[in-house]
């Protein structure tokens, strides 16, 4: 992540069931941009893909993959940095109370 104080963004994803409700496959992108402090300031753009199963209906694994390309003013690091992020986890639903 870049190391500005500020940084303001979003995120697009296009979610794609698949094995009917019982699992997706979602596709995003993003864009960012850090206006302050000077010299972290610039823009950012990226990109990310998961997969998520539900193996019961309270409990699910997902796996997916991310990548960023900040774009760094070229005399701090020579040009944009890159950020590539794996994420493998375990979800479970908890139900707190039921009307």
């Amino acid at each position: 992540m870049r190391d500005g104080a500020i940084t303001v963004g979003g995120t697009a994803l296009v979610r794609k069931p698949i094995f009917g409700a019982a699992g997706a496959l979602e596709l995003g992108v993003s864009a960012g941009w850090t206006p302050y402090p000077e010299p972290r300031t610039g823009s950012s753009v990226g990109g990310t893909a998961d997969l998520w199963f539900a193996l019961s209906p309270k409990f699910s694994v997902q796996a997916g993959v991310a990548t960023t390309v900040y774009d760094l003013p070229r005399g701090l690091t020579g040009g944009a940095e890159t950020d590539v992020t794996v994420m493998i986890g375990i979800g479970g639903l908890v139900q707190i109370s039921q009307y």
